[in-house]
């Protein structure tokens, strides 16, 4: 029999839905299919629903209830679902090929306390040797690695590791669903990893909802993360939601388009506005959503650029005009997740 997360039959919601009269029904509890109180928002919530939250709800919040969070340091943190602690952003290396090593050490003496690489992107020896030069202690900082949809997962966590000359990933992910399915071997040779101690977390990239609820369903195993483009130019809200229901953090790869869109003139407008530059304020939009942001940086005077964001913050209005920039756009052609 297929169950919930929660154990109740014939359903993938996580909160029991409730059967008694809608006027009673308790907080925590899902409405009926046919509940007639249901009156919805364009966006598909009930507009009459105690527990509603609006877009932009959700964006101040970071995706939960919680009071919005205006002093974000690069000390801060993002809390996943299994207890361990990411930091609220990172470094990209795709395509850091020219002088790794020293990028790597450069941006950990920085401040950079979270590296994002792959078993695709040709840069983990080059990071595993920039991470020995800065000196800093294995304990201080957050190794995020991928292994391919092509893989034996399993063989591929150890093959990764090996490169960086690490025992260990504080996370593993599935960097792309497979042709058909939603991958679940390579989900179990991730959680066979995390078992024997060489991931601490696992989670997915480019994965829709429905092939994340396909996982879990079959494994029982929730990602802490998706990785996926994201940016104010191209996001799902729908994703965002699913994200801060389901416990997921979002990490978000291209934060700054890949420099197709920083010339924007509402972007423009607010990095004047806060005496920042556009790419900071991509980035500064991405902390306050709630989600980690990934840019990927070479230059010194980029790195400090891109880290430099935690001495503004960004007021609602403005987070809404930059909200409102959405427009499906993916520096890669399509947003793959959708």
């Amino acid at each position: 029999m297929n169950t919930t997360r929660n154990g109740a039959p014939g359903t993938t919601d996580q909160k029991p839905r409730w059967e008694g009269p809608p006027e009673i029904r308790p907080r925590g509890y899902l409405p009926a299919k046919d509940d007639p109180s249901i009156v919805r928002d364009a966006a598909g919530q009930n507009l009459r629903d105690p527990e509603r939250r609006t877009l932009d709800d959700a964006f101040r919040t970071g995706g939960d209830r919680q009071p919005a969070e205006t002093a974000i340091t690069g000390s801060s943190g993002r809390k996943l679902h299994t207890g361990a602690t990411m930091p609220v952003m990172g470094l990209g290396t795709w395509q850091l090929t020219e002088d790794t090593a020293g990028v790597i050490q450069s941006a950990l003496e920085l401040g950079y306390r979270l590296i994002d690489t792959s078993g695709d992107y040709g840069t983990q020896p080059g990071i595993g040797q920039g991470i020995r030069r800065s000196g800093v202690a294995r304990s201080d900082f957050y190794l995020v690695t991928k292994v391919e949809e092509t893989d034996d997962a399993y063989d591929a966590a150890r093959r990764n590791l090996e490169e960086l000359e690490l025992d260990r990933a504080d996370l593993i992910l599935l960097h792309r669903p497979p042709e058909t399915g939603a991958g679940e071997d390579l989900w179990l040779g991730l959680m066979r990893a995390k078992e024997e101690g060489l991931a601490t977390d696992i989670g997915v990239s480019n994965y829709s909802t429905g092939l994340i609820d396909a996982l879990v369903e079959a494994t029982g195993e929730t990602p802490v993360v998706n990785q996926i483009e994201w940016s104010p130019f191209g996001y799902s809200e729908d994703m965002l939601r699913y994200a801060a229901d389901n416990g997921i953090v979002i990490q978000g790869y291209s934060p700054l388009t890949r420099m197709k869109r920083l010339d924007d003139p509402v972007l423009s407008a607010l990095a004047e506005r806060y005496g920042k530059t556009p790419a900071q304020i991509l980035i500064r939009w991405n902390l306050q959503c709630g989600t980690v942001p990934l840019p990927k940086a070479s230059k010194p005077e980029h790195l400090k650029e891109n880290i430099d964001v935690f001495d503004v913050h960004i007021p609602d209005e403005d987070m809404s005009r930059l909200n409102r920039l959405n427009e499906r756009f993916s520096a890669l052609g399509t947003l793959p997740y959708e």
